[in-house]
């Protein structure tokens, strides 16, 4: 675990990884909602470790910040009901082999909007 990998928001796409075998640490942040008077919530955190005995695909699906109350935001993030409220922020989660909900391995919620 000796080189750090950052990835932010630039589209709604996976960013597809290799893995090689070895121990992984990953931290993922949730994108914060959208405000307007107030802010918006903050995204959650989580953190863990893997050990992976051979090489691996891994999809990091990076959540996008909230925005206006009709947006459709990335990776989850709920739509605000009217332009008084902004959307909310989407998850950020990594995924292995497949780029299926049902592969992910950690995951953090976005913030409310």
């Amino acid at each position: 675990m000796s080189s750090v990998q950052t990835f932010t928001f630039t589209t709604c796409a996976a960013k597809q990884v290799t893995l090689q075998p070895g121990k992984y640490r990953f931290e993922v942040w949730g994108a914060s909602g959208g405000s307007t008077a107030a802010s918006g919530g903050l995204g959650g955190y989580s953190k863990g470790e893997l050990t992976l005995s051979e090489s691996t695909s891994a999809f990091v699906n990076v959540g996008q910040q909230g925005g206006t109350y009709n947006a459709d935001i990335c990776n989850g993030g709920g739509k605000g009901t009217d332009s008084s409220y902004r959307s909310g922020g989407g998850g950020t989660d990594i995924r292995l082999i497949s780029n299926s909900l049902y592969s992910r391995i950690i995951v953090a919620g976005g913030g409310g909007g």
